[in-house]
């Protein structure tokens, strides 16, 4: 898996064209923080390459979320559909403006990704002191549900004689990113050239909009993708087909998820290995705490479908498959909206962008014109800088918070069959709630600086890579994402003191010929953090519209009351009650204690509790069905209608 990228040259004629683009701007956020965003239309504007929307027919009867996500909104049947394309907050930047990666105004390159890496993104790990991985590992699995960018397929941009050394020749699917000669690291390996595949677009797919879009395959909404898949050929491989659920299999008395077909060419362990899961995302065997997050779902949507049998004996497979895959979707977001977004955004931005999540009763927060397609400036920029919360040792930590091993991130790319192993499934579980996540700053470890996909101590830089992506994606400067973000726009290069440290912004001046052209992956990481939340203004801000789109443009959220087939005002508190430190307790092999918050350190507001209270007093007795209309029930109930005019109130 390649994550390498690239970003836009714009020279004279272009920056006429983005003077004139900046000077149209409708100046209607489609959030409350925004200002300055391109249009409706020019948001919208890959709804056109959307060929299923011209033989889509919704049904509005239909009672649960379709597979692949088509027909969420019935006014614009394709909005957060699979496969479709993604959308922006500002106007691309391309040299020629339709896809080729920008210079700065003076026609020259901008610095190599790996220069501005090695000297903006230090090789330390700082621990933060609040939060544990498992901030970083819901961060992780939220991108995998509403994000997959693929890649193109083309010869490398690192020269064929010479692998080391940058082509001479311009290719549109990849990029060469230069290393310099005396690079700290990759000079040991002889390494003067990266090559980093670009993202597929709409001019890939026959769609000659411009600028370019990349393509997302996965369904934008918030809808646990990642268990079930955003297609019917990946959900029907996953299926049973059997009593609503899963496929699984045992190992050592323990459920798991089926190996894939051929683990030898996704796992770094061979053909005979213990562990190298199917799931609804490809990227589940990433390493080992992805895939133990992919089980704990696995097991958590079996346990509800079997909990619904004993309830239901008369649903059928369909019905316990939707129903329990609704009630794992509305977890997900449950979790996602009332747990971790106020870790990471701050009760502040949540208010101000009205990312309610209310203690009781409906939350018709659902709008039809807000299109939930994934940002650019998300999916390739914002949530990429969470990469600064890994870290290179993580722990396995036994039932007593005893730390009893641990294991190196780059040794353990695409292998996961540790999780099998003895205790170690619980073990990287109650890790995951103790061990503290590595700070939110500019610093990030080897493991993905150098070390990514390792063979034989060389890796690949994804800091890098983030870099890179993001002038493949055309993204716009980072000044410009400042000033959208409410934020002044910075002329100067003091204009940007009380941002960022000092000695960053003379940093910023031996890289960068203007401030204008400061690009908003390296700005945005070096930003100080606003007051309640982890992230700087500019992040802050692309993270909570993004959120915000995929509340209120999800017809399916699960607090939503103005539906066909809604959660019951019962139902609805029993969700209420579900955290990860829940599922945690739930899913594990034989998890005894566990703090009610996952996500942060065990503290005296935070205590160690018993299983039995996390799990409190959750019930399924609201799903029990008392009007189900199967041939008995509906024989019962033509009887009770005569014997009973009461009865009718039950209809």
């Amino acid at each position: 898996m390649n994550l390498f990228c690239c970003f836009v040259t714009f020279g004279i004629g272009f920056s006429v064209y983005l003077n004139q683009v900046v000077d149209s701007f409708d100046q209607v956020s489609q959030g409350p923080l925004l200002e300055y965003v391109l249009s409706a239309k020019e948001q919208n504007a890959g709804d056109v390459c959307s060929a299923a929307k011209f033989f889509l027919t919704c049904n509005s009867s239909y009672e649960y979320r379709t597979i692949n996500g088509n027909c969420t909104n019935l006014e614009h049947p394709t909005w957060g559909m699979a496969n479709t394309a993604t959308t922006r907050l500002l106007p691309a930047l391309y040299k020629d403006g339709i896809m080729e990666i920008r210079t700065q105004k003076s026609g020259r390159n901008l610095d190599t990704p790996r220069v501005l890496s090695d000297i903006f993104f230090t090789d330390l790990n700082f621990e933060d002191d609040l939060y544990t991985m498992s901030v970083m590992q819901w961060g992780q699995l939220i991108a995998h549900d509403v994000t997959l960018s693929p890649t193109k397929n083309g010869p490398s941009c690192c020269g064929f004689n010479q692998p080391n050394q940058p082509s001479t020749k311009s290719l549109n699917s990849c990029q060469a990113i230069s290393v310099p000669a005396d690079d700290k690291f990759y000079s040991r390996f002889n390494v003067t050239c990266m090559d980093l595949q670009r993202i597929f677009n709409t001019l890939d797919i026959k769609c000659n909009i411009t600028p370019a879009l990349p393509i997302n395959l996965n369904t934008a909404f918030i809808d646990a993708s990642f268990v079930y898949g955003s297609s019917d050929r990946i959900s029907h491989k996953l299926r049973q087909f059997k009593n609503g659920l899963l496929k699984s299999k045992k190992v050592h008395g323990r459920e798991f998820p089926l190996n894939v077909l051929r683990p030898e060419l996704v796992c770094n362990e061979g053909p005979s290995t213990i562990l190298c899961i199917q799931a609804g995302d490809a990227r589940a065997n990433l390493f080992p705490l992805i895939a133990v997050m992919q089980i704990i779902f696995v097991r958590i949507h079996n346990w509800i479908v079997f909990e619904l049998k004993k309830m239901n004996n008369h649903w059928d497979d369909e019905t316990l498959y939707q129903e329990g895959r609704r009630i794992v979707c509305a977890i997900v977001q449950h979790i996602t909206y009332k747990h971790y977004l106020p870790i990471i955004i701050g009760e502040t931005y949540m208010n101000a962008v009205q990312l309610t999540v209310n203690d009781e009763g409906y939350n018709n927060v659902y709008d039809p014109m807000v299109n939930p397609q994934i940002l650019t400036e998300f999916s390739g920029c914002a949530f990429r800088s969470f990469h600064s919360m890994l870290v290179n040792d993580f722990e396995l930590v036994d039932s007593e918070r005893r730390v009893v091993g641990t294991w190196k991130l780059n040794d353990n790319y695409n292998k996961v069959s540790m999780v099998a192993e003895g205790k170690r499934f619980d073990e990287l579980i109650t890790a995951m709630a103790h061990q503290r996540m590595g700070k939110m700053d500019r610093f990030f470890p080897v493991a993905i600086t150098g070390l990514l996909f390792q063979s034989d101590g060389l890796g690949q830089d994804l800091e890098s890579a983030d870099i890179g992506r993001g002038r493949d994606i055309g993204l716009n400067t980072y000044g410009q994402y400042l000033k959208m973000a409410g934020r002044k726009y910075p002329e100067h290069w003091e204009d940007l003191d009380g941002f960022m440290e000092h000695d960053m912004i003379e940093l910023l001046k031996t890289k960068y010929e203007s401030i204008e052209e400061v690009e908003p992956f390296v700005g945005g990481i070096l930003e100080n953090s606003v007051e309640g939340s982890i992230l700087g203004p500019t992040f802050v801000t692309v993270i909570a519209e993004q959120f915000s789109r995929l509340q209120r443009g999800d017809r399916f959220y699960y607090e939503n009351g103005d539906l066909v087939h809604p959660f019951t005002p019962e139902q609805l508190q029993e969700i209420r009650k579900t955290s990860l430190s829940m599922l945690f307790c739930m899913a594990g092999d034989d998890i005894k204690t566990m703090q009610p918050d996952a996500f942060r350190k065990v503290s005296k507001r935070n205590p160690l509790k018993n299983c039995n209270h996390i799990i409190g007093d959750f019930s399924f007795n609201p799903w029990k069905h008392q009007n189900s209309w199967s041939l008995k029930n509906v024989q019962d109930k033509f009887i009770n209608f005569f014997t009973s005019m009461p009865f009718l109130n039950k209809f």
